[in-house]
């Protein structure tokens, strides 16, 4: 194991980023299509979500629905994350219904791989989308 650490500037990066490595599973397992605001995107593979120190999850996202209550959201029921406003995202599942859900401080930070191998995490917040892609 190893550990990866690189230091992002610039719109909704996160300083420092540290992730602990193995060669032979070092992802969640899933890839996406990133769309940042000014329409720019990159294919990525998900580590996990987070806060902004370290990863919570690498298999669901947490957030507030419609209820005051926190609900758990499985990466491989989500076809789609779209960013909306006041600190909010959209979710499209796979059946094809929608979930709006407010973003957590724990639930709130993208950790992935791009795809030169760089790790890099970023704030939900200003993400325009993440599509995740059919598993191989």
């Amino acid at each position: 194991m190893r550990l990866v650490h690189l230091v992002l500037l610039g719109t909704g990066m996160l300083g420092p980023v540290t992730i602990a490595t193995n060669a032979a599973n070092r992802t969640s397992g899933f890839s996406a299509r990133l769309t940042l605001p000014n329409g720019d995107t990159q294919l990525v593979k998900l580590e996990g979500v987070g806060c902004t120190v370290s990863i919570c999850s690498r298999t669901h996202v947490k957030g507030h629905a419609r209820s005051a209550s926190l609900g758990a959201f499985a990466f491989d029921a989500i076809r789609k994350i779209e960013s909306a406003p006041q600190n909010r995202v959209s979710l499209l599942m796979k059946d094809g219904s929608r979930q709006a859900m407010s973003l957590v401080p724990d639930f709130r930070v993208l950790y992935f791989w791009t795809e030169s191998g760089e790790p890099e995490k970023l704030d939900l917040s200003v993400v325009k989308s993440l599509d995740f892609m059919d598993r191989q």
